[in-house]
């Protein structure tokens, strides 16, 4: 299965940015250890940088100790008191609410974009992998409950490309 999903996204994407979890750290905890190993996590994403790397796209990783879940992908205030709970990100700041791993999202992408020297203002937002891939499976954390992820990148979009 991984084999031909990271061949498909080495193929399609021109680059693909990765946070690099904790996964051991993750197996820990008995919520997420089943879905972690089921995934083989480490294995993918060692696929998956050969892949890029083979076709000739970029493959960014960002570091773990990015903030990227507590920094508002608008404004860039950072929400100290976040946790695990918090499913949706609500910025006291600028007003910004939306899913919380979309937001860690749009923070990832941002930080590949600078690594890379690219001006995120330029990513074409419809190439993007965000309909069909979750990062916490398909009822991921509350997005349903308020706007497609379509919808919540193009506000996000909006709202950081002035």
């Amino acid at each position: 299965m991984s084999d031909k999903t990271t061949h498909s996204i080495a193929k399609n994407y021109d680059g693909i940015v990765l946070e690099n979890l904790n996964v051991k750290g993750m197996m820990k905890n008995h919520n997420l250890a089943k879905a972690i190993s089921d995934v083989s996590w480490s294995e993918f994403k060692r696929q998956l940088e050969y892949k890029c790397r083979w076709n000739d796209k970029h493959f960014v990783v960002i570091d773990r100790f990015e903030p990227t879940t507590k920094i508002c992908s608008d404004c860039g205030c950072i929400k100290e008191n976040m946790t695990l709970n918090d499913r949706i990100f609500e910025c006291e700041e600028c007003g910004l609410v939306i899913d919380r791993d979309w937001n860690a999202a749009i923070n990832i992408l941002k930080l590949g974009c600078k690594q890379l020297d690219v001006d995120f203002k330029n990513i074409d937002f419809n190439r993007l992998g965000h309909n069909r891939i979750y990062a916490c499976g398909e009822k991921s954390s509350g997005l349903n409950k308020y706007h497609s992820s379509e919808t919540i990148f193009n506000e996000a979009r909006k709202r950081i490309v002035r």
